[in-house]
């Protein structure tokens, strides 16, 4: 296995981006993105002021800085639970994000559905 394909695997596990892995990597060159991580200061449960949220980033980087792709972290994810991650994906769904990782460095459980 690949490591491609094992990202494939987890992604498919965790239930975002998978059609994103999908697409051709030449659809993807000069394009700009971004790891969750790299803002973890920032990310708040609720919606605060000088705070962004997790169901709000993708919109937020796109519009104010046209960025299209995102890599995940379990970090900034405040809950796993299904109703909280639809409406993740129906926002980088919306705003036309390509998730293209989701990396799993804390206690998560590798079984479950989403």
């Amino acid at each position: 296995m690949n490591g491609r394909q094992f990202t494939i695997g987890l992604l498919a596990t965790a239930g975002i981006g998978l059609n994103a892995l999908r697409a051709e990597p030449k659809s993807l060159a000069g394009k700009l993105g971004l790891v969750t991580a790299s803002l973890s200061p920032h990310f708040s449960k609720e919606r605060a002021a000088g705070k962004i949220t997790l169901l709000d980033f993708p919109q937020f980087t796109q519009e104010e800085l046209g960025l299209e792709i995102i890599d995940f972290n379990t970090m900034n994810f405040h809950t796993y639970e299904p109703a909280y991650l639809e409406k993740l994906r129906a926002n980088i769904e919306k705003f036309g994000w390509k998730a293209m990782n989701l990396k799993m460095n804390q206690k998560v459980d590798m079984a479950s559905e989403d």
